[in-house]
C-alpha cells in the first residue's frame, strides 16, 4: 500500500526531529558521524508514522524522545512499532540498544520506505523472531543494529485481515 508524503507531514517531521535532536544536543549528545545521520533517521521516522497512521486510519502516535518511545499504535491486540528508511538504504536496519529497550513492551516491528514524495508499508515480523530472521551488524562506531531483507517480512495484509483498531 503506497500513499503521498503531504508538505503538511514534512513540515510536522522537521519540526519535531530539530526538536528532539536540538535536546540531545543539549544533553551532550553527538552527530557521531557529522552528517545530520541522526536528524535525518529521526525525519524519516516521524514522516513514516505519520504517514503509517493516516494510510491505516489510525491515530497519530504520541512523539517522544528518543530513549522513551512507547509502542506507535496496538492493532489487533499487538503493540506496534514502526521503522521507516529511506529509499537509499538496502535492508531495514533495527538498532540493537532500541531493539533490547523494547522487551516486553513492543509485540510486532512493522517496517516502511519513504521514497521521494511516497510511503509504502512492506512488512511485519514478531518482536522475538527478529534475532532469528536478521544479520547482526557492528558500525565503525561500535553500534549495533539487526539488518532485515524486506523477503524475510510477513505481509501487511497478514496483520490488517482480522485487525480491530484499538
Amino acid at each position: 500500500m503506497i500513499i503521498d508524503i503531504t508538505p503538511e507531514m514534512r513540515e510536522k517531521s522537521k519540526e519535531l526531529s530539530q526538536k528532539i535532536f536540538g535536546k540531545e544536543k543539549k544533553l551532550g549528545w553527538k552527530d557521531k558521524f557529522k552528517t545530520g545521520y541522526e536528524l535525518a533517521s529521526d525525519y524519516v521516522g516521524f514522516l513514516g508514522e505519520m504517514a503509517f497512521a493516516e494510510m491505516y486510519d489510525l491515530p497519530e502516535p504520541k512523539f517522544l524522545e528518543k530513549g522513551k518511545d512507547d509502542g506507535d499504535w496496538t492493532i489487533n491486540g499487538k503493540v506496534v512499532d514502526l521503522k521507516t528508511k529511506g529509499e537509499r538504504t538496502k535492508d531495514f536496519l533495527l538498532n540493537r540498544d532500541q531493539y533490547e529497550r523494547k522487551i516486553g513492551e513492543i509485540d510486532i516491528f512493522v517496517f516502511g520506505e519513504i521514497y521521494e514524495n511516497y510511503f509504502r508499508s512492506v512488512g511485519w515480523i514478531e518482536y522475538e523472531r527478529v534475532p532469528e530472521i536478521s544479520r547482526a551488524i557492528i558500525f565503525p562506531n561500535s553500534s549495533r543494529a539487526w539488518g532485515i531483507k524486506k523477503r524475510q517480512l510477513n505481509k501487511m495484509v497478514d496483520l490488517f485481515c482480522t485487525a480491530s483498531k484499538e
